[in-house]
């Protein structure tokens, strides 16, 4: 039986039959229309991926991969990052300190020459004053 729309499909986890809406679709050439649907709902194909990144090996690539992917996109869309940084700052306040605190002691340097530049711009000196 062909895959509707109407029909839908079964997820393997939950045993609930839903629509075709509720699977990710993904490219696959050898499908018909060039599209196959994941086997698990959206919610179940999340928790599993979520586990496979946080149980995967430190040199299986996968967090590598990961990491190259989200810097792809943060550099290609540098508000919405911006935006997404200041949403988990206000919404994580304790991680963010202790990050920014552990950021600090490992850029000693780093860390005065901002404080520096912080004063004086709060002086109203110019770069070229100092």
């Amino acid at each position: 039986m062909a895959l509707t729309e109407e029909n839908g499909k079964v997820c393997p986890d939950c045993g609930v039959p839903r629509p075709l809406t509720e699977f990710y679709q993904i490219r696959a050439a050898r499908y018909v229309g060039g599209i196959r649907y994941s086997a698990s709902c959206k919610m179940h194909q999340k928790i599993r991926n979520a586990a496979a990144r946080k149980n995967a090996a430190p040199d299986s690539g996968t967090r590598h991969a990961i990491r190259r992917a989200n810097k792809r996109w943060a550099d290609s869309n540098p508000e919405a990052n911006r935006d997404s940084q200041a949403r988990w700052r206000k919404s994580h306040p304790e991680e963010a300190a202790e990050a920014h605190r552990r950021w600090q002691l490992a850029n000693p340097e780093a860390n005065r020459e901002k404080a520096r530049r912080h004063l004086r711009k709060k002086r109203g000196e110019s770069e070229s004053d100092a």
